[in-house]
């Protein structure tokens, strides 16, 4: 054994972390780990969202259901905030589209005429349902 405890002993003493920003963590955990993300700190809606999922246990749906609905939510305001800046969506690129075009080709116009045949479908219903009532 080395001198000072055993290698993993060293590695929990590790320094913590700094904390400038607000960190959400789990009501199982007395404070945070000595390390943690800061790449996207809660804001928005979504960050409200969040918060509100850290309220209860991890080990509840409400917890992960409310953390899923933050990031749909988030997802939106990504894209309001890039057409705030000016930056218009472009989906070929965004979903990936070229590269399964170039490479699986297939797998793609299976994609395209699926999602266009359940769309005629949807609005073939819609009218139709329209036309009795």
């Amino acid at each position: 054994m080395e001198r000072g405890g055993s290698r993993a002993a060293q590695l929990c003493k590790s320094p913590q972390q700094r904390v400038d920003m607000e960190i959400l963590h789990s009501v199982e955990r007395p404070g945070i780990t000595r390390v943690f993300g800061t790449s996207t700190p809660p804001s928005g809606l979504s960050g409200a969202i969040r918060r509100y999922a850290y309220k209860y246990s991890e080990a509840t749906a409400t917890h992960w259901m409310t953390l899923i609905l933050a990031d749909r939510v988030n997802a939106i305001e990504g894209k309001l905030d890039d057409l705030r800046h000016g930056i218009l969506p472009n989906p070929w690129v965004e979903r990936g589209w070229g590269a399964e075009w170039k490479y699986n080709r297939p797998a793609f116009v299976r994609k395209a005429a699926t999602t266009a045949l359940l769309i005629t479908a949807g609005v073939l219903l819609l009218k139709r349902k329209n036309k009795r009532g």
